[in-house]
């Protein structure tokens, strides 16, 4: 290892490549530290001591033979600094865009470009950056790239410069090209870079867990795997989207537990781990911890001897599936009438997410799709039995139970997971409610909101029969009878005994007091089907806390037709006698009959 401290002429030169490998993170930064960077440059003039910005480590590596046959002498790797790196050529770039000087601006060209016949920059920037960073150094159109941060950040620092007379800008080069100082540390042979950046935290920014894993599982020899396997799932612009690794997505999330790609890891790691159970090495306690999620990928490899791209394909394999039935896109369409994965994947989004890892494993490891069909039919049954007559603590071993007990147990066939459930006594957290245990829990089973009676009518209404309805999406569940609160008094006076109270405040969160009811849907106009959901949500809310002649009246225009409309529309009054009735009907008819045992 050996430290030096060049200028920028000693760091851009043009018989030097400076590569970013492929599997570093993209380009990151934005208006906030583009700003501070234009203040950082624009205070160097009149400076007389130099300014240094930051370090950069790279590490030595041989030119290949088309390199040094037009000049190229050095080549290095960037370890760390491609966010300066990229930020200062950028700059520079928008900058002598707008000088007129000939001399300035062919110094730029002779700097900052390999002087071969194609005149590549002399950072060669990662895949993910590479094709907007060349287009925006050689000044083409860059209209392909607008949603590239390179390309935002050229337009950021040109709208700064652009008006600024020709001596105020040479007087700003000459200042960023003269004072500018690196310190640069040059890895040896002996030095691991893979260990030095997997430590390296530019600007506070945490690397998502996808870049760390994509980091740990391909280095440069593995970049045609990178490119053909891992980059079209988790690395194009449609999968970062859906993975909410994009850049919108990382301004939106409030934290990384929040993004859709830590829950798929978290979900492969429950998956994945029992693999080794019995191993030395296995730790179920830190395995299990969402926190420990690389760490513990990192341990199926350097651990239990794992190979790399074994390991990575796995994941791949796992991320398709998740992707394709676990796609919150999915919750717009209808599902089918006949179970599948579909019909309990609605649920797994909804409401019960900690079934994921083993709907996950079924599809991978259950290849009679007859079967599967069968498993997830029973795995309906099981969770909507379970969300009419439980409380929700009663789910808060499920997690444990999912993986622990159906994935670790390899429970891939029908007639073991039926077995293995329905061998579960009453008095255990995770059986599987009765039909006389239904019919009694009913009446107290509350709902904080109106999310769980929607699903629940949802896969009722979508097992009647098809019409050409929206997903659950399209749908939502409204109180008849309001929730108890001052605004409702009027209309829905409390009882004097205090008991009775009680019992009507239970009855108006259980599910036979919530009706669902449809949004309005305009075929090709987006616009419009907004705007008349908006005119329902407002409708409804006037009327929330009015008499039932009054609220029926509006629900009536949005109630569902499959399920809904027959029984609703002949109803001239609501009490908490017809709440009771409907409990005992849904009990003994809807939920034998749909989701029998």
């Amino acid at each position: 290892m050996k430290a030096e401290t060049p200028s920028i002429n000693g760091v851009f030169m043009n018989s030097t490549v400076l590569r970013i490998p492929f599997f570093q993170r993209q380009y990151v930064w934005g208006e906030k530290e583009w700003e501070r960077f234009v203040n950082d440059m624009e205070s160097l003039v009149g400076l007389r001591k130099k300014y240094f910005l930051g370090s950069l480590i790279f590490k030595e590596e041989k030119p290949t033979k088309e390199e040094a046959d037009y000049g190229v002498s050095e080549k290095y790797t960037v370890i760390d600094g491609q966010q300066r790196l990229t930020t200062l050529s950028i700059f520079l770039k928008a900058l002598n865009s707008l000088l007129v000087d000939d001399q300035l601006r062919n110094n730029f060209q002779s700097s900052f470009f390999i002087q071969n016949g194609q005149r590549n920059p002399v950072l060669h920037h990662s895949i993910n950056d590479r094709a907007a960073y060349q287009e925006t150094m050689w000044g083409n159109p860059l209209t392909p790239y607008e949603d590239k941060r390179v390309v935002k950040a050229y337009h950021f620092f040109r709208d700064k410069l652009v008006g600024r007379g020709q001596s105020e800008l040479k007087a700003l080069w000459m200042a960023v090209i003269g004072r500018i100082k690196f310190v640069e540390i040059i890895l040896d042979d002996q030095d691991d870079e893979q260990q030095i950046f997997d430590t390296i935290n530019s600007l506070g920014v945490d690397l998502t867990i996808d870049e760390l894993m994509k980091n740990f599982l391909y280095d440069v020899n593995e970049e045609e795997a990178y490119v053909n396997n891992w980059k079209p799932v988790f690395d194009d612009t449609a999968s970062r989207d859906f993975w909410g690794t994009s850049d919108a997505a990382r301004s939106q999330a409030a934290t990384d537990e929040n993004k859709v790609i830590s829950n798929f890891f978290y979900d492969f790691v429950r998956i994945k781990m029992w693999d080794y159970e019995g191993q030395p090495g296995f730790d179920r306690k830190a395995f299990v911890q969402k926190s420990q999620i690389f760490s513990t990928c990192k341990a199926f490899v350097e651990v239990f001897g794992t190979d790399k791209q074994t390991l990575a394909n796995e994941i791949i394999e796992y991320a398709k599936l998740y992707k394709k039935y676990l796609n919150k896109k999915n919750l717009d369409v209808r599902i089918p009438m006949t179970s599948g994965i579909e019909r309990v994947a609605c649920i797994a989004m909804t409401k019960d997410s900690t079934i994921t890892p083993y709907l996950l494993y079924v599809l991978k490891n259950v290849n009679d799709l007859q079967e599967q069909n069968k498993m997830f039919e029973f795995l309906e049954t099981y969770l909507v039995r379970r969300m009419v007559a439980l409380p929700v603590n009663a789910n808060k071993m499920a997690t444990e139970f999912y993986t622990e007990q159906l994935v670790a147990k390899q429970i891939d066939s029908c007639d073991e997971l039926k077995q293995y459930i329905m061998n579960i006594s009453e008095d255990k957290n995770m059986h599987m409610p009765s039909d006389t245990e239904i019919a009694t829990n009913i009446h107290q089973t509350i709902f904080g909101d109106e999310s769980t009676p929607r699903l629940i009518f949802y896969l009722q209404e979508t097992r009647n029969r098809y019409q050409h309805t929206g997903g659950y999406n399209y749908f939502f569940a409204e109180y008849i009878i309001p929730k108890p609160c001052k605004a409702s008094e009027r209309n829905y006076p409390p009882h004097a005994d205090d008991m009775l109270e009680q019992e009507r405040k239970t009855k108006t969160k259980t599910i036979g007091n919530f009706i669902l009811l449809e949004k309005p849907r305009v075929e090709n106009n987006p616009d419009k089907e907004a705007d008349d959901q908006e005119k329902m949500i407002k409708a409804l809310k006037r009327v929330a806390n009015e008499a039932f002649a009054d609220k029926s009246q509006v629900m009536r225009q949005y109630v569902s037709t499959l399920i809904c409309s027959n029984w609703f529309n002949t109803k001239a009054n609501w009490d908490e006698t017809a709440i009771q009735i409907r409990n005992c009907g849904f009990a003994s008819k809807v939920v034998p009959q749909v989701w029998p045992l």
